[in-house]
């Protein structure tokens, strides 16, 4: 499973939604092969760690939204699988609706989106895409049998186009297109669950920002900061995927020597912003960062721990998160 890791580290960080129950979840780390035994600590739990989001309430629904503030410009492309991963509870999650929208940078909930979701019904899976312009959904696609999605945004320079597919089922299926062009406005990669039963469970998992296009014009240095700082943790959760599972450990080795590069160009660039509080903060979740991934390079190169690897990959993502945030708006070097 790839790429859990920054998924997990911004659950505390950006739970968001437009209504009273959007907390009313509980979110931890689980995984596919002992689902009671982990929940989100200690690091010798087992593998194949996703994120399971499950109802604080038996009497009421929950729902969840999460934000992941990461800088989409057109051409990009953007994955995210969830579903029914905790088998003990996919009972439960009938009618429950999840997917991934992508969200105007701003006040949150946001008044542009553009996404695609899947409900659990009928055993199967209705797929729909959605936009802010459209009250109904601009398409569907039901999948007979399926119990886990993969989803797809991918923005061409005159739409956007949303696609699905059961998880391990081959290509993608086109649900819809959207008229996409001139963007004005970063989009930033979200996740949810809606309508979730206090027994029922939804995973997410092997988030996947395959492609990303550049911010056009002269941006100001907090977002050339913020940039950096994500390549950074691209890199970080390429190489949580590596070891997850499967314990990759010469791929992970060389995905943390990128990240390594790619922190210490972000550290100097951070260097160089104009000193505030924020930066300052910044600066020193930078440097923690740096300790943790040093952390799991050593045990990677020493093939063993794979646990505290992860956890310690995971720590360095949440600093970078929350680094990228607290530099994006500095707009101006010395």
């Amino acid at each position: 499973m790839r790429r859990l890791l920054l998924l997990i580290s911004l659950a505390s960080l950006v739970f968001a939604s437009g209504c009273a129950e959007a907390v009313a979840v509980k979110v931890s780390r689980s995984s596919r092969s002992s689902f009671a035994a982990f929940a989100g600590g200690g690091g010798g739990g087992p593998e194949n760690r996703f994120l399971r989001v499950q109802s604080k309430k038996k009497t009421k629904p929950g729902q969840m939204a999460m934000r992941v503030p990461c800088d989409m410009w057109g051409p990009f492309r953007w994955e995210v699988s969830g579903g029914l991963y905790d088998p003990n509870k996919a009972a439960a999650a009938d009618q429950a609706i999840f997917g991934t929208e992508l969200d105007g940078r701003g006040p949150f909930p946001p008044t542009e989106f553009y996404g695609i979701s899947s409900q659990v019904t009928n055993g199967g899976m209705n797929v729909f895409a959605f936009t802010h312009n459209s009250p109904t959904a601009i398409g569907s696609n039901f999948f007979a049998g399926a119990t886990e999605i993969d989803f797809a945004i991918e923005a061409t320079p005159t739409q956007l186009v949303f696609e699905a597919r059961p998880t391990g089922g081959g290509g993608f299926t086109q649900i819809a297109t959207f008229p996409f062009t001139n963007q004005a406005t970063p989009l930033l990669p979200s996740i949810g669950a809606f309508n979730l039963s206090g027994k029922g469970v939804i995973g997410f998992d092997d988030w996947r920002l395959v492609s990303n296009g550049t911010e056009p014009g002269t941006p100001p240095a907090g977002h050339v900061a913020a940039r950096e700082i994500w390549d950074v943790a691209c890199a970080i959760s390429d190489a949580g995927h590596a070891v997850d599972g499967i314990a990759d450990f010469g791929a992970a080795a060389t995905q943390l020597a990128t990240a390594k590069t790619l922190l210490d160009q972000a550290r100097a660039t951070a260097d160089a912003l104009p000193t505030n509080k924020n930066v300052k903060k910044a600066r020193k979740d930078l440097k923690t960062a740096n300790k943790k991934l040093d952390s799991a390079i050593t045990w990677v190169d020493q093939q063993k721990k794979v646990g505290k690897t992860i956890d310690a990959l995971q720590a360095a993502a949440a600093k970078l998160s929350k680094a990228s945030d607290r530099v994006y708006e500095v707009v101006a070097l010395p």
